[in-house]
């Protein structure tokens, strides 16, 4: 095991963004909310760049928008198109790899490309990556900062903790680490926490992280 904050003081976010059940969102209505996650609706939809009747449309009579609000909702959010859209799946976006390889040949390539913000999250018997980078996206001319988001979980992640952490510590040295409750990591793993409920709450999961200096192993 590596050394990493206590999960003493770290939250159980329960359902990830505050929901009792993911199959209780039949409509849009209820999938648009639980993507907001508390926030108030207006606020949220403008920080987007969208306008008040398009907000309204959605919040209020649980309208779909168009095509380029909906992807720049999924890209803000991390969350699933086909789930906002149909209720099908996982609301936001997880990668699950069940090899070591594979779990590694996806993370490496993306350290290659971009200077991501790596964080190893473990309940102590499950570990998942999280990935963050500062991006921007155009909304009616407008440019939006937000945080692009990879989560990546599975057996092959979990079988490989170290080797993975081992790989982190030469590629990124920013790596850090969070320990959390099973009930988050269920939430994680399944799909059920996105970028406001990691990134951008108050309480926000990734806020807790500590950077690793030094890895001990056991």
């Amino acid at each position: 095991m590596f050394r990493s904050v206590s999960s003493k003081d770290i939250p159980n976010f329960g359902n990830g963004q505050g929901d009792m059940s993911i199959n209780n969102h039949t409509n849009f209505l209820s999938r648009i909310k639980f993507i907001i996650g508390g926030r108030d609706n207006y606020p949220w939809g403008m920080a987007l760049g969208f306008g008040k009747s398009t907000i309204g449309a959605m919040v209020n009579e649980g309208k779909a928008p168009s095509g380029p609000t909906l992807s720049n909702i999924a890209r803000a959010e991390n969350a699933s198109l086909t789930w906002l859209l149909e209720g099908k799946g996982q609301p936001f976006l997880v990668n699950h790899y069940d090899r070591y390889e594979d779990a590694l040949d996806y993370l490496s390539a993306m350290l290659e490309e971009e200077a991501w913000q790596p964080y190893m999250i473990t309940d102590g018997a499950r570990y998942a990556m999280v990935l963050t980078l500062p991006g921007q996206f155009e909304s009616k001319g407008k440019m939006i900062d937000y945080t692009l988001l990879e989560v990546v979980a599975g057996h092959g992640i979990t079988s490989h903790a170290m080797g993975i952490a081992e790989y982190f510590r030469e590629a990124s040295p920013s790596l850090q680490s969070i320990t959390t409750t099973a009930a988050t990591m269920d939430d994680l793993y399944r799909g059920r926490m996105g970028t406001w409920s990691l990134v951008n709450a108050p309480n926000a999961l990734l806020k807790r992280a500590e950077t690793l200096p030094q890895w001990t192993a056991v």
